[in-house]
């Protein structure tokens, strides 16, 4: 792709969201992206299942990769914790 003529990417300007990723974040994505042998659902994704969990005050949750995940696994059995 020849991208000679593309404009530079500017960071997009919105009050109180972060679009562009800070140093850590890209050190952690790089981490994962280097030493995971899957990018969805693997050890980050079950720490984060874990966090998730603890923070809502739930006894259990479950990262999906998308809402059409969750609406096809759960359908319309979702329930509250």
């Amino acid at each position: 792709m020849d991208t000679s003529t593309c404009l530079p990417r500017k960071p997009i300007q919105m009050l109180g969201i972060q679009t562009r990723l800070n140093a850590e974040e890209e050190r952690v994505l790089l981490r994962v992206l280097r030493e995971s042998t899957t990018l969805a659902m693997g050890t980050e994704g079950k720490a984060f299942e874990e966090e998730f969990t603890s923070f809502v005050g739930c006894s259990d949750s479950v990262a999906v990769n998308s809402c059409s995940t969750r609406v096809r696994t759960l359908g319309s059995t979702w329930e509250e914790c």
